[in-house]
């Protein structure tokens, strides 16, 4: 992940379909080559990157726009997520902790952002909308 990078993951559904068209976007199958011959040995290979396989570790967790959730709930719950090993692992327990959420009623609605954390590590930014309790 670059510096400035964010992933960010739909609220409601569809992460794992938004992964397999990442990963078809970016696999070298899914491309048209443009150009043939002594220009296209000159220019430099591109290899896919499979994301969801990379070995990652949650280091930060952030949650902008809850009040009414104490700090060890929020850990206690994003217990599974810091324990993840992979990137998709992270996603995955990611939007599970964020229904949790919104089913608890604690946020009526919860956007989950991947981005770089501190010590090579990914920083999971909650997103969210009080909910009404």
């Amino acid at each position: 992940m670059t510096d400035n990078a964010a992933y960010e993951v739909p609220s409601a559904g569809g992460l794992f379909r938004d992964a397999q068209r990442y990963a078809q976007a970016s696999s070298p199958a899914s491309r048209q080559p443009t150009d043939t011959g002594a220009q296209a040995s000159a220019q430099p290979s591109r290899q896919s990157l499979n994301i969801g396989a990379q070995n990652v570790r949650v280091t930060q967790f952030t949650a902008v726009g809850l009040t009414r959730a104490r700090n060890d709930f929020l850990h206690t719950l994003l217990d599974s997520t810091f324990k993840a090993q992979t990137f998709q692992q992270v996603l995955h327990e990611s939007r599970e902790a964020a229904g949790k959420l919104q089913a608890l009623g604690i946020a009526k609605q919860v956007n989950v952002a991947l981005d770089k954390g501190p010590h090579d590590g990914v920083r999971v930014v909650f997103r969210c909308e009080d909910g009404s309790r």
